[in-house]
């Protein structure tokens, strides 16, 4: 028996089980894909004030409960979302590259915190998870001016090379 293919009612997308149509969704037979969904509880969120007051106190009553899974849970969701570049901006909702747990550059694995380098400002899922000794030095071999800064490092150790060679 051939399955029928279900489509999102709001948008006539095709509902794929598990990615875009959460399994919740598949035994009350609600064909909306999960970007509708998320529009209209965002909209039903910022409309109706008894569910925003329900919401947030449940919100509240879980971190009380369990503070480290609340701080964990945070973490992540600022981990894979958020992205503040060197001139202070600050970019949200992103969906970055997942997190590593060593920077991917020499291999640390002892580090806390690793920052996220991206190198395409249109699609800033490409970059890589780099700890705080090597991001200053990706940032300056891939700067906003298209040239490496290789290039101009050995070109000047040769010249002082040189210099020194005929000076002394």
């Amino acid at each position: 028996m051939v399955e029928k293919q279900r489509k999102c009612k709001d948008c006539n997308v095709e509902l794929i089980a598990g990615e875009n149509w959460p399994f919740c969704h598949q035994s009350k037979k609600f064909y909306v894909c999960r970007n509708c969904e998320n529009r209209r509880t965002r909209k039903d969120y910022h409309t109706r004030p008894d569910l925003r007051e329900r919401i947030l106190t449940r919100t509240k009553n879980y971190q009380k409960a369990h503070p480290e899974a609340a701080k964990k849970a945070s973490r992540e969701c600022a981990r894979r979302s958020y992205l503040t570049t060197d001139g202070g901006i600050s970019y949200h909702s992103l969906s970055k590259r997942p997190h590593t747990g060593f920077c991917e550059v020499c291999g640390n694995k002892k580090l806390k915190h690793l920052d996220y380098h991206h190198w395409d400002d249109l699609d800033r899922s490409k970059g890589i998870w780099v700890c705080h000794k090597c991001h200053p030095i990706i940032e300056q071999v891939d700067n906003r001016r298209g040239k490496s800064i290789i290039p101009l490092y050995l070109k000047v150790k040769a010249q002082i090379e040189q210099e020194s060679k005929t000076t002394y």
